[in-house]
């Protein structure tokens, strides 16, 4: 029981430390750093003049999340959040199956300090955005390859709303979104027919 409860409050930490770690990085460039896209889609969303020069989708959420807070900064807080979110959901994954625990403390650390996540994550960019939700349908690929590629009704639902986000938020993401559902089709079939030839085998 005690171990339970210990691990409930690591897997939180997982979530957290991503969050302390890349908003203490946020704070030292604040307010961020900014690529001519990045300001371009932001005065599209901040004029409400939003062309295809961007994907359309991608800068009408940008138009969203200036709502919520009129600073170009709340795109970088956006995807600091939705990092922690699926790293921390890595984690939990990995504690689950009894990985050791001191390493995930140490390699989330280092992976939040690792340029590459550390100075994108608050760069706003949209592939960065992008890039995690790639990620992501990547993670539940792997969660699947662990269960036969059986997935319950709330994992659909979130393959679904990744494809579609991976769709809309680049002009190419079209073509990366239906090879996925692609590679996804076909390690559902394949496993299902290796499943069929593994019965009939024992029979």
């Amino acid at each position: 029981m005690k171990k339970e409860i210990n691990n409930k409050y690591i897997i939180v930490m997982m979530y957290i430390i991503p969050i302390f770690i890349l908003g203490m990085i946020l704070l030292s460039f604040w307010p961020g750093i900014y690529t001519s896209d990045g300001l371009g889609q932001w005065h599209q969303a901040a004029t409400n003049n939003i062309s295809n020069a961007h994907p359309f989708f991608s800068t009408f959420f940008l138009l969203v999340l200036s709502k919520i807070w009129n600073h170009r900064t709340v795109q970088l807080i956006f995807q600091i959040l939705l990092f922690s979110i699926i790293w921390g959901s890595i984690c939990k994954e990995m504690i689950k199956e009894k990985k050791n625990i001191k390493s995930i403390v140490i390699y989330t650390i280092f992976l939040c300090i690792f340029p590459v996540i550390s100075i994108y994550s608050i760069t706003q960019w949209k592939d960065v955005i992008y890039s995690y939700y790639l990620f992501s349908v990547v993670f539940l690929m792997y969660i699947g390859s662990k269960n036969n590629y059986k997935y319950n009704i709330i994992q659909y639902i979130l393959f679904g709303i990744l494809f579609f986000l991976i769709f809309s938020y680049r002009h190419n993401g079209m073509i990366a979104s239906v090879l996925l559902m692609i590679i996804l089709i076909v390690l559902t079939i394949k496993n299902k027919n290796n499943l069929k030839k593994i019965r009939k085998d024992t029979l």
